[in-house]
């Protein structure tokens, strides 16, 4: 069998490796884990938007049948070091991401004291009899009167609610608005949102005294990174540590931030001794997941006579609730608005600012598609409305001002280069049946029939891998991702990675990458992610980087893999490497019949000494 025979795997129908136990119910999620001598917790959480925190009398609550414990932030000082979102952004001010509030609370669902039970029943009664003395402090949930520098201030050693503060700055745009035949503007306002997975959050935590040793069970998209931060936090090294993501029930972006709950239920194990769980209900989720795509953005947009694009102005609010969350900071939202507003378009002047402004709601953080829905909503309809005051063709002023071929690589406005895209290509192919479509409009219309047709382009930054994934400074590295492949002594081969699967079936995609790579089946290869023990770094799933990350690794990592084992099998072989390829798990010398399998060589190299000589052996790793 020749290499260009050879069949792929990647693009062929396969069945997906986690459907046999999650089609057939037996997926493991957070609530399906139970370990001895478990406890549980229900929380007190605020009813109060912005309010001090006066009094918390918990008498009552401690003295019920199953209560374990009753805790507030001040029973957990000194066991934990705060953590901050870090950012090398000027005009950026981190806030603190602590388990429980205290002295204040700023949003509705805040948590401020935990209460610990046998059960989640008794945890949740228990809760109910802890009575907590508020006074009210001022409204501070507009964010365009929180940007006045009387406004209530949520954090008062910041003296600001802005958090954060970005400017983009290219040409001069005074000139060009100046210039213009016809200049066009709106006020755009994205109201938030919230991801609503179908599995709420929740986390168990169990620690080892006798090893010193803490396993968190997560459900997290970015396993590794909360790994990194809990050894910040708790002060355990990182080889004691170990964070799982199990099945998950969706995440959407939801689930890529580090939460209080999560460092509180490793406090409490910790302090207990005894494994500690808290999975929220829906009421919880909604109030206390991050939310997403607060925004109002301000844009001007100018063009000449031939609709040709000559500035753009635009100013982004963004209303980014309480916290900066981590690791993702405050910035997240409102400066990926202004980073992606000039989309697929050639534009010289460009002035934008991003501010992100903290208000008395849960904090803002991922969501699907961070940033590009808004700038290319904003950036479409003023292209649209500077079409029709031009009496242009929407689909005619796109193609006077897309970026073409022969331009790229094309630095954006705001910094992006665009190493190499297809957006004349995409727009070409869209807009086949353009006039067709038209003369179907007008003869819908003089019946009476209002039929629209809506034509919008926007540039997709997915995967991370490039230098914008470092420019903010945030407390981890986007552009990296880890793949370990190994060999076992029965020829078996294992691949685990940094990432986290929530839905997206990436066992099964990963393993097709590996099985071309190896030429072995995709049954043969057996894949692990969500796992921090054994890796060095693992960042996670999401930005649609999983495949494209933790794919490339996987290439990497299996070729390493594929080159000792096939010179392995050539001194078996009596062969020249070269002369070997591998099919369905079986290594041959082209154009023989001589052949093996993964078990026979493993078997050999890691059993029968005899078979290696010596500088070979320690020449080849499994």
């Amino acid at each position: 069998m020749s290499v260009e025979a050879r069949p792929k795997i990647i693009g062929s129908a396969v069945q997906r490796t986690e459907d046999p136990r999650l089609l057939t119910g037996n997926g493991r999620f957070i609530d399906d884990i139970s370990l001895p001598r478990m406890l549980h917790v229900a929380f007190c959480r605020s009813d109060y938007a912005h309010a001090r925190i006066v009094n918390i009398n918990s008498r009552d609550a401690e003295v019920m049948p199953g209560v374990m414990g009753v805790y507030t932030a001040q029973d957990l000082e000194g066991d934990f070091q705060p953590i901050r979102a870090t950012s090398r952004m000027a005009d950026y001010y981190a806030t603190e991401i602590v388990p429980l509030a205290r002295d204040k609370v700023r949003y509705v669902g805040e948590a401020v004291v935990a209460v610990v039970a046998n059960n989640r029943y008794l945890a949740e009664d228990a809760a109910e009899n802890v009575t907590i003395d508020y006074d009210p402090l001022g409204n501070a949930i507009d964010p365009l009167a929180n940007l006045s520098e009387h406004s209530t201030l949520l954090h008062e050693d910041a003296e600001t609610n802005i958090l954060v503060t970005r400017t983009f700055h290219r040409g001069d745009v005074d000139v060009a608005m100046d210039d213009a035949t016809v200049r066009v503007q709106d006020t755009f306002r994205m109201h938030r949102k919230t991801p609503t997975a179908i599995e709420n959050r929740g986390y168990v935590a169990e620690y080892d005294q006798g090893r010193r040793t803490l396993t968190l069970h997560s459900t997290t998209q970015i396993s590794g990174i909360v790994r990194d931060a809990l050894e910040e936090i708790l002060g355990i090294p990182g080889n004691r540590l170990r964070v799982i993501a199990p099945d998950m029930g969706g995440g959407f972006g939801g689930k890529a931030s580090l939460y209080p709950e999560e460092i509180l239920v490793c406090l409490l194990a910790r302090h207990l001794m005894q494994p500690v769980k808290w999975l929220s209900d829906r009421r919880e989720d909604l109030m206390t997941t991050s939310q997403a795509f607060d925004e109002i953005v301000e844009a001007e947009l100018a063009v000449d006579g031939h609709g040709k694009i000559l500035g753009l102005r635009a100013d982004c609010v963004g209303d980014v609730g309480a916290y900066s969350i981590y690791p993702w900071t405050a910035a997240i939202e409102p400066v990926q608005v202004v980073s992606f507003l000039p989309g697929p378009y050639r534009l010289t002047n460009y002035w934008a600012r991003a501010r992100a402004v903290s208000t008395t709601k849960a904090p803002t953080g991922a969501y699907r598609g961070v940033g590009r829905p808004i700038s290319a909503f904003v950036m479409e309809r003023l292209m649209d409305m500077a079409a029709t005051e031009l009496g242009i063709d929407p689909l005619e002023i796109r193609r006077r001002n897309m970026i073409r071929e022969e331009e790229f690589p094309y630095k954006s406005a705001s910094g992006i280069v665009w190493d190499k895209c297809g957006f004349m290509e995409c727009l070409d192919t869209v807009s086949q049946d353009y006039d067709e479509l038209r003369k179907r409009q007008a003869a819908a219309r003089a019946q009476g029939r209002w039929v629209g047709i809506g034509l919008a382009s926007y540039a997709e930054l997915t995967g991370l891998g490039s230098r914008i994934a470092v420019a903010p400074g945030m407390p981890v590295n986007t552009g990296t991702e880890t793949a370990i492949v190994r060999i076992d002594s029965t020829g078996a081969i294992t691949a685990q990675f940094g990432i986290a699967s929530h839905g997206q079936g990436l066992e099964t995609t990963l393993a097709q990458v590996i099985a071309d790579e190896l030429g072995v089946r995709v049954g043969d290869v057996r894949v692990i992610h969500g796992d921090t023990r054994g890796m060095a770094h693992g960042t996670g799933t999401f930005a649609s980087r999983s495949t494209v990350l933790a794919g490339g690794a996987a290439i990497l990592s299996a070729r390493a893999v594929k080159e000792q084992v096939f010179k392995a099998a050539a001194h078996m072989f009596e062969a020249n490497s070269a002369d070997l390829d591998a099919v369905a798990g079986e290594i041959f010398v082209k154009g023989t019949d001589r052949k093996m399998n993964y078990r026979q060589l493993a078997k050999a190299l890691y059993s029968e000494m005899g078979r290696f000589p010596k500088e070979l052996r320690e020449e080849i790793s499994l």
